[in-house]
């Protein structure tokens, strides 16, 4: 009996070892099969997970694009607004320059006013002067045409008076007719 109860002892030791054997070989396939399914699940996890990142890299790379882009459009603007900057400099000095021109040009012109304001009575002055002036000719005319004819008289005066008497040697005059005469005579 012993052996046969040492027969069950073994008999169940083997059984039991057996079924422990198969009920662990169980809880490991069901161990694999979770971690193959968790391997599954983990990869297409990191499958996902890859396209997701390869999405944000590409995301990333475009964004980064864009930021370079931005960047140097930030650059170019700020380029432009440095030249912008420093043309609203040089036109502030220039328009300086030009209100300084323009007032200096207002006192020249409120100058040239006030002495525009002395035309009219000097136009005036000049117009009476001038119709002075024209009036002297017209006398000088008349005058000098009076003075021709005076001449002209005086000449013919003079004319006839050395044909009327002529100054002979001595102290008196003879008539001019009479003395061409005889010089006329004495000559034949």
């Amino acid at each position: 009996m012993e052996s046969l109860i040492l027969l069950y002892l073994v008999t169940g030791g083997v059984l039991g070892g057996g079924a422990a054997w198969l009920f662990q070989q169980r809880k490991l396939r069901q161990a694999e099969e979770r971690i193959e399914a968790t391997d599954e699940t983990t990869r297409q996890f990191i499958g996902k997970t890859n396209q997701e990142i390869s999405k944000l890299n590409e995301e990333l790379t475009s964004q980064q694009k864009q930021i370079d882009q931005r960047d140097q459009e930030l650059a170019d603007l700020n380029k432009k607004h440095a030249e912008l900057a420093q043309l609203l400099a040089t036109t502030h000095v220039e328009y300086r320059e030009l209100v300084n021109q323009l007032r200096a040009c207002e006192g020249k012109l409120a100058a040239a006013e006030a002495e525009n304001r002395k035309i009219p009575p000097l136009t005036a002055d000049l117009e009476r002067k001038e119709e002075e002036l024209r009036t002297r000719q017209r006398e000088i005319e008349t005058l000098t045409a009076a003075r021709i004819s005076l001449e002209e008289e005086l000449a013919a005066e003079k004319k006839s008076l050395a044909e009327c008497l002529i100054f002979v040697e001595g102290s008196h005059y003879l008539p001019g007719r009479v003395v061409r005469n005889l010089i006329a005579s004495n000559r034949a």
